[in-house]
């Protein structure tokens, strides 16, 4: 509530009172980063947010990322768009993925949840056992190795690879 006072040389002309109402401007957040990624890799979240009115970027205001069990935040550039990564460590498939605003003192909160997808990491098996086997043998040790994007070992360890020779197979991890 505020009181308004006019004067005219110096001696009180009229007097009202009123009251002003602070309306928090409408915002928008679009998700425009990856909708994809590998177990185990680097996830690239972005999100622009704006003023809803004039659509004019908010720079310096924090937007939280939160997918699945995973969560991190980004500051607005200034052309209003917030960046953070997220490694995977959840099992692959969908997940539901949110960009956050959470408001000010000026602007309203807003919310954006597409649908984001962990893919299975690609893995290579190679042969690291004998090459060459002598027939009537007795018995012969079968090795590989499962690499994670070609160069390390998959996380969590103890997968199941199943190695064949002939008509026989066996499995290992």
């Amino acid at each position: 509530i505020a009181t308004g006072t006019s004067t005219s040389d110096g001696s009180v002309t009229s007097s009202s009172t009123f009251r002003v109402d602070v309306i928090r401007r409408p915002t928008t957040i679009v998700y425009t980063g990856a909708l994809t990624a590998d177990y185990h890799d680097p996830a690239a979240l972005t999100a622009v947010l704006t003023d809803t009115i004039s659509g004019a970027p908010l720079p310096g205001q924090t937007v939280g990322f939160a997918l699945g069990t995973q969560s991190a935040t980004g500051s607005t550039s200034v052309t209003g768009t917030a960046a953070a990564s997220i490694v995977l460590t959840q099992a692959p498939g969908p997940v539901v993925l949110t960009a956050s605003f959470a408001g000010s003192a000026t602007y309203q909160p807003t919310t954006t949840a597409p649908t984001f997808t962990i893919t299975r990491a690609q893995t290579t098996t190679a042969s690291i056992g004998p090459e060459v086997i002598l027939q009537g043998a007795s018995g012969v040790t079968l090795q590989a190795r499962l690499l994670e994007d070609g160069t390390t070992a998959p996380v969590p360890s103890g997968q199941t690879i199943t190695l064949s020779l002939g008509g026989q197979s066996c499995t290992g991890t």
